[in-house]
C-alpha cells in the first residue's frame, strides 16, 4: 500500500489531482509506474458490489477534455476566465450554483477537476506521496 498525503484541494494538479478526482467517482485509483520512473494513474471503475469491474486506464480527466469534459457537464460544473477583480493567481475558474461555490485552476480542466473535488470530497484529499511533486 503507498503512502498517502493529505494535500489542500487547491494545491492539487496533474496526477495527484487525477487521483483525488477518481477517489471523487468512487473509482478505484491505482497507480501504473512508468519507464521513466514517473507513475500513471489507472482508475477502475466499480460497478455494482463486486460484479462487472471494468478497467480505464490511463485516468487523466486533468488533461483530456474526452475525460474532464463530460465531467463536468454531469456535475453541472462550468468554468471560464477569471477576471481581473479576482484575487487568485489562477487563470481560469470553475462554477456550480448547487452548491454555490467557485474553485481556480491554471486551466480549464484544472480548475474543473478541482471543484469538482471539492463538491464531493470536501477541501482536502489524501493522494499517493508518489504522485506529488518533490521539492
Amino acid at each position: 500500500m503507498e503512502k498517502k498525503l493529505t494535500v489542500k484541494t487547491t494545491e492539487l494538479r496533474g496526477r495527484a489531482l487525477a487521483w483525488a478526482v477518481a477517489q471523487a467517482l468512487h473509482y478505484e485509483p491505482l497507480l501504473l509506474g512508468q519507464d521513466d520512473g514517473s507513475y500513471a494513474v489507472i482508475a477502475h471503475f466499480k460497478r455494482g458490489a463486486g460484479r462487472g469491474l471494468g478497467l480505464f486506464g490511463p485516468f487523466d480527466p486533468t488533461s483530456d477534455w474526452l475525460q474532464g469534459g463530460p465531467l463536468l457537464q454531469q456535475n453541472g460544473i462550468t468554468v471560464g476566465a477569471t477576471d481581473e477583480t479576482d484575487p487568485e493567481t489562477q487563470k481560469s475558474t470553475a462554477r456550480t450554483v448547487i452548491p454555490l461555490l467557485v474553485s481556480y485552476g491554471n486551466d480549464y480542466l484544472e480548475a474543473g477537476m478541482r471543484h469538482l473535488v471539492r463538491v464531493r470530497l470536501g477541501e482536502t484529499a489524501d493522494v499517493p506521496v508518489l504522485l506529488l511533486p518533490t521539492a
